[in-house]
């Protein structure tokens, strides 16, 4: 995936059911110092947002990266360009996760479930 530079927003990528989304991931390029938040919706309500440390924020604009999701027992680890960046626990049943989103400034090379 690329996001294109000059993007202020470049992606949400959601591993969600309507209307209860399990992980939604934003990178938030328009914020000082940039940001990625996590969070999960259940029942059309967003619930605690977390912050990833700003210096743990690995998106670039114009900058290819490769996003890792994997669904473990309690938590969804995520991993970008290989390297870990972090845990969110599931406050939705996994089970009940069914598709995955990308929307927004992302350009998409492959999308690939193991």
């Amino acid at each position: 995936m690329r996001v294109p530079a000059g993007s202020r927003e470049p992606a949400g990528r959601t591993w969600a059911t309507r209307p209860t989304w399990g992980l939604h991931l934003n990178p938030r390029f328009d914020t000082s110092p940039r940001s990625v938040v996590l969070n999960s919706r259940d029942q059309d309500r967003w619930q605690q947002e977390v912050q990833v440390p700003a210096d743990k924020c690995p998106f670039m604009a114009g900058a290819p990266f490769e996003i890792q999701v994997h669904c473990q027992e309690d938590k969804y680890r995520v991993l970008v360009n290989g390297c870990f960046l972090a845990d969110f626990p599931h406050r939705i049943d996994c089970t009940r996760v069914d598709y995955v989103c990308v929307d927004g400034s992302v350009l998409v090379d492959r999308v690939v479930f193991a």
